[in-house]
């Protein structure tokens, strides 16, 4: 009979349940989030840069640093994209530094301050979030060949995070690009993240130069 040849109606309600549940974990993954980000700079749903910034980890309290690289490429007139990589997630007792941010469920609202203050700073065609950690986002802008002219390292202070981010990050700075950092001059001395900046310059024949607590390696 060709009614025994017929798939079932479960048979087909169980594919598409497999399929949704695929759908959904791709949505969710960083690798779509990243996807998106890149396939709109392609397509000119964002503005289409000139040169592109990246800033990386940095918490609520210095999340002026990206508005105000923003605020100096326009007056400069250079036509920049600024990718704020971080988990928008602080570290542990960050609020007993930060107390004014909210949680809601267990989950501190980060991202969304940050994206209210790009939004009332009027930067939203130059300032974009990534919310994921800098080691896997690096990874990936390297295997896409995604490169910048301008990166700011602010993440860990330990050595092994510093260390870690910067050979990160050069990976994907364009010649001639310079990347620089916070927190040169700290209570951890040359075992923290000044060790892993000397350690790299020395080993790459590069120059160091400081501005304040500041660290600056231009790669020209």
């Amino acid at each position: 009979m060709n009614e025994d040849r017929l798939p079932s109606p479960r048979h087909h309600h169980t594919n598409n349940k497999k399929k949704t549940r695929f759908v959904f974990r791709f949505l969710k993954s960083p690798t779509f989030y990243v996807t998106l980000v890149l396939l709109s700079y392609a397509l000119g749903y964002l503005s289409a840069p000139s040169s592109q910034l990246f800033t990386e980890a940095f918490c609520i309290s210095r999340n002026l640093e990206a508005l105000h690289m923003a605020e100096l490429t326009r007056k400069l007139g250079i036509d920049s994209l600024i990718l704020c990589i971080d988990d928008f997630r602080g570290w542990l007792g960050f609020r007993d530094l930060v107390g004014f941010v909210n949680i809601v469920n267990g989950d501190v609202l980060l991202l969304y301050q940050f994206m209210q203050n790009v939004v009332q700073n009027n930067a939203t065609g130059s300032v974009f979030p990534i919310p994921f950690s800098s080691g896997s986002t690096l990874e990936i802008l390297c295997e896409w060949g995604v490169f910048g002219d301008l990166i700011e390292i602010d993440a860990g202070h330990d050595f092994n995070s510093a260390w870690e981010d910067i050979n990160r990050a050069c990976r994907i700075l364009r010649p001639g690009g310079v990347v620089f950092g916070h927190d040169y001059f700290t209570a951890a001395d040359n075992r923290g993240g000044r060790r892993a900046v000397n350690l790299f310059a020395q080993m790459n024949g590069l120059k160091i130069q400081t501005d304040g607590q500041h660290w600056v390696i231009d790669s020209a």
